[in-house]
């Protein structure tokens, strides 16, 4: 367990350095010369494409536990979360961890903030819903998905108009809606659940 443990702060370290080293990269200028026989006129190339916004991309980390959110308030614009429920302890949770560990990194600027959250919509919702969390999370074992199911609440218009203010109240800067089917009919009812 100990060597676990010590393989895996060095991969986080390991990580951590590569994006440190990715965002010196979109600010600087020339690229690094990465071979003494490269042409000179190489050397002094901008790294391409050139970002669109000023320093770069915006990075968001996909952090669940509050250990990865406060790292990624080193080096993110923001964090990336998931409900299950959704539920305002577990997002305002995520999102409250956010905003200290930025406040705590003396970031300048306060994190980004998204979350997601499976739903179905639709006559046959909640069986969708069902069919599809038991088919995902299999590998975690056969009862997975159904101890899970009781706990994803958003399988009629109502719950989705409520959730979605529930995490607006909450600060969200964006919400993704994770479908549970392939059926593009979906959109179609997503957009008239909101009224779009």
């Amino acid at each position: 367990m100990a060597t676990y443990l010590l393989f895996l702060r060095q991969r986080v370290q390991y990580v951590l350095q590569v994006v440190g080293q990715r965002r010196l990269e979109l600010h600087a200028s020339p690229v690094p010369r990465m071979r003494e026989r490269q042409p000179r006129r190489m050397q002094e190339r901008p790294v391409e494409p050139l970002p669109v916004q000023p320093g770069g991309p915006e990075l968001l980390a996909g952090a669940l536990m509050p250990q990865a959110t406060r790292r990624a308030a080193r080096w993110a614009d923001g964090i990336s979360s998931f409900s299950f429920g959704p539920t305002a302890e577990d997002v305002g949770a995520r999102f409250e961890t956010a905003r200290a560990a930025w406040k705590e990194a003396q970031r300048e600027r306060p994190p980004r903030l998204v979350t997601g959250f499976w739903f179905a919509l639709g006559n046959r919702a909640r069986t969708q819903l069902e069919t599809y969390l038991e088919r995902y999370l299999a590998f975690m074992g056969p009862e997975a998905g159904r101890n899970l199911a009781p706990h994803v609440t958003v399988d009629n218009p109502r719950a989705l108009r409520a959730a979605l203010r529930m995490v607006e109240d909450l600060g969200a800067d964006e919400v993704l809606l994770v479908p549970t089917t392939s059926d593009t009919d979906e959109i179609d009812r997503v957009v008239d659940a909101l009224a779009l």
